[in-house]
């Protein structure tokens, strides 16, 4: 029994120490993937949020919603959606309206940017500058708009702080 204790304490802890390749301050992987929902990218912009969502998952909706009017709001970020389901109509209709071109985009088929990333759960969210660098990650319904200004307005003293 004892062996059987700890052997799953091992598991666990070895789980959780995968389940995340991101580091506040740290370059987040390249995104090569490419799937476009609509066909739209979103225009170029100093900060970036990257959201992994499921298109059946209610809180993913609604953190999107949230996300979607401040960042059409603020003009601050733009918002970049990657969902592992392919394209349907389920996913067209339930993302498509973020697949505008003008704050964000989505690409779909993206279980290999999930991989990269570490991600195992959604919703969760990335807010990144520039150069790639990590501001924040997690639960995107820990965000709003005051939090997302004060990532942004901080964010060389996030970075520097890394250094």
């Amino acid at each position: 029994m004892r062996k059987i204790v700890t052997i799953l304490f091992l598991l666990l802890c070895s789980a959780s120490a995968m389940a995340q390749n991101i580091a506040i301050g740290e370059r987040t992987p390249k995104i090569k993937h490419r799937n476009l929902l609509e066909g739209a990218e979103a225009q170029e912009a100093d900060f970036t949020y990257i959201g992994f969502v499921h298109s059946a998952s209610a809180p993913c909706i609604e953190s999107l919603e949230e996300l979607a009017k401040i960042a059409g709001e603020t003009g601050a970020f733009r918002i970049t959606i990657f969902t592992k389901e392919r394209a349907s109509a389920q996913t067209a209709g339930t993302l498509g309206r973020y697949a505008n071109g003008k704050v964000s985009e989505v690409h779909t088929s993206s279980g290999e940017v999930f991989k990269r990333f570490g991600v195992n759960y959604a919703p969760f969210g990335v807010i990144i500058d520039s150069r790639r660098r990590a501001l924040w990650f997690g639960n995107p319904k820990s965000l709003d708009r005051n939090k997302i200004i004060e990532i942004i307005e901080n964010h060389t003293t996030i970075c520097r702080s890394r250094k």
